[in-house]
């Protein structure tokens, strides 16, 4: 009786298991993603309004990619939201990382030498 009610719990995670994977969307790799205004805040801990305006409009920040769409409807394209690569968006914010500073109690003992 307890090998029954083992397979059938097995069967029933493995159901739930499938269900679930249904319904789970994978994340799309970095190196691939595009992120539009609100993802980039999220990243920068930022607020979307601070991204839009001041960020995104720097000139060393990453070009966007603006896909054009039809408008319904209409055989018009239309200029499309800006979206950005985000590891184009994760390298520009690390070529900001500040390098640490070298005091005496970390310096290498050529720097202590000379000193």
């Amino acid at each position: 009786m307890a090998e029954s009610s083992n397979a059938i719990s097995s069967e029933l995670v493995d159901q739930i298991a499938l269900a679930v994977a249904e319904h789970v969307n994978a994340p799309v790799p970095l190196n691939v993603a595009l992120w539009n205004v609100e993802s980039i805040a999220k990243y920068l801990m930022r607020s979307i309004r601070v991204v839009r305006e001041r960020i995104v409009v720097q000139t060393d920040f990453p070009a966007p990619i603006r896909i054009p769409s039809m408008q319904s409807g209409s055989n018009e394209l239309t200029q499309a939201t800006p979206l950005w690569e985000a590891a184009e968006v994760i390298a520009w914010a690390r070529s900001y990382k500040q390098r640490a500073k070298r005091t005496a109690r970390h310096a290498s003992p050529q720097t202590l030498r000379d000193a």
